[in-house]
């Protein structure tokens, strides 16, 4: 009797259907059908909203259709064509949204499709794309949202350097403070179908001290980060990063700016664009050289980061060489840096740590996706990912993935209609849309691009409020 039992429960499991089988693809599919008829609700009500607080000089003309891929798969919906006084024409609902004309993609995703292509190809991001959004974009048309953006962002650093150097409009950050430390680095990276093999990318970051870490390692984090990256040849590396660097701090303030790198003489020429520069020689590079130069590499070293260059001088003249075209190399390249291998605390009446956190940021930040992938780049897609890569670091790519005239402040502005706010709606969304990605939750969960899945995969989309 019990057989006949257990044979009769197998063949019921038999008969499930393909459909139960795939309970997860069918739950996920059911809420971003959800999701987009959400969505097109309350684009309705907000096109409704503009229409009825329209000036009486504005006219329709027109409805057009327009086709968005989103995070939860594909809409299309109606607005219309506006007239204004002035002749113009207007899709007003794409401008209030900053949805940029003739795009697939919303800025929302290709905010966050940009920022995963900061971490990974672009090929690894049309596939992950495919597999965990209802909308399927191909490799192709993920590198064209990531060229826009950063084109885009190089425009914007062209005009903004053409302002600020040319006709002598200076930005001037909110913050003032006293030191401000700054480190640059370059990345020699694979060209193709270039006439070079190889190409430097440079960049540099500045921050205004240390904060020690909790716990009982003697570990430290930079305050208050920012990251750049060249990202167009036409602007000298350290007025773009002056420029940068100028959004957050006003640099006439500081009373002291230390310049840290390697020997490179590009990262010298940075002691000119600042007040009170201090430069300091890379510890790591010096202390390898004096090593690989000399028996007693040691003291001499302490001797050039003590500020002391008579007494290296001495201590070289009597130090046992060491053999080989690698110590005759560094040898020459010590000698070449005694001053400026003096340790920038030596030199200054403010406390605090050495210098030497370029290595890693630049490891993580240009080496990780550029270099060692065995990847090669024409020289504008090098740059133009170079600039990506500063973006994602600063937290910027959002402004540079959506359209959002001037114009359409001023119109709100006449209209009274403010500009929609956009809330989380993390909270309340079933439990069993997080399902099916392992990664989210596996040993990997803490790498960054893992954050950028579970951001885009997440149905806590941006809507509009009402």
């Amino acid at each position: 009797m019990g057989k006949d039992i257990i044979l009769n429960k197998f063949e019921t499991a038999k008969e499930v259907s393909q459909e139960e089988l795939n309970w997860e693809e069918e739950s996920y599919q059911i809420g971003c059908a959800w999701a987009r008829q959400e969505a097109l609700k309350r684009l309705k009500a907000l096109e409704e909203r503009l229409f009825n607080a329209l000036p009486l000089s504005w006219h329709v003309i027109a409805n057009r259709e327009r086709t968005l891929v989103t995070r939860f798969g594909e809409i299309t919906f109606k607005r219309r064509l506006y007239r204004d006084n002035q002749g113009k024409t207007h899709f007003l609902l794409d401008e209030v949204l900053g949805l940029p004309a003739q795009q697939l993609a919303t800025p929302s995703l290709q905010e966050s499709l940009v920022e995963l292509s900061a971490q990974l190809s672009f090929r690894s991001v049309g596939k992950t794309v495919e597999k965990l959004t209802a909308g399927v974009l191909s490799n192709s048309t993920v590198y064209h949202l990531v060229e826009k953006t950063a084109e885009r962002a190089q425009e914007k650093e062209e005009e903004d350097w053409q302002a600020c150097f040319e006709e002598g409009k200076i930005p001037l950050g909110a913050k003032k403070v006293p030191l401000l430390l700054t480190e640059g680095d370059g990345t020699w990276v694979h060209l193709q179908q270039e006439e070079q093999e190889h190409y430097e990318i440079k960049d540099g970051i500045a921050y205004e001290g240390w904060e020690r870490l909790p716990g009982k390692e003697d570990r430290y984090a930079l305050i208050n980060k920012k990251v750049y990256c060249q990202g167009n040849e036409k602007i000298p590396f350290w007025e773009g990063a002056s420029l940068e660097w100028s959004r957050v701090w006003d640099l006439s303030y500081p009373k002291e700016i230390v310049i840290g790198g390697d020997g490179a003489k590009w990262i010298d020429e940075g002691v000119g664009s600042f007040r009170g520069a201090l430069r300091q020689l890379d510890g790591f590079h010096l202390a390898r050289a004096c090593g690989r130069g000399w028996q007693e590499g040691k003291t001499v070293y302490e001797a050039i980061r003590a500020g002391q260059a008579e007494k290296a001088r001495s201590l070289i003249s009597k130090a046992i060489l060491k053999e080989g075209k690698g110590a005759t190399r560094s040898r020459k390249y010590v000698e070449n840096n005694l001053e400026k291998g003096r340790d920038w605390r030596t030199q200054s009446e403010t406390e605090g740590r050495g210098l030497g956190t370029m290595e890693a940021n630049q490891d993580k930040l240009i080496c990780n996706r550029m270099a060692k992938r065995g990847m090669s780049w024409k020289k504008d897609g090098a740059l133009r990912m170079a600039k990506i890569l500063q973006l994602s670091a600063n937290g910027e790519i959002r402004p540079y993935c959506e359209r959002r005239p001037p114009a359409v402040r001023k119109v709100l502005s006449e209209m009274k209609v403010a500009q929609p706010s956009f809330k989380s709606r993390s909270k309340g969304h079933p439990k069993w849309l997080e399902a099916g990605l392992p990664v989210l939750v596996g040993p990997h969960s803490s790498r960054p691009w893992v954050e950028k899945l579970r951001h885009m995969t997440n149905l806590s989309y941006r809507l509009i409020s009402n």
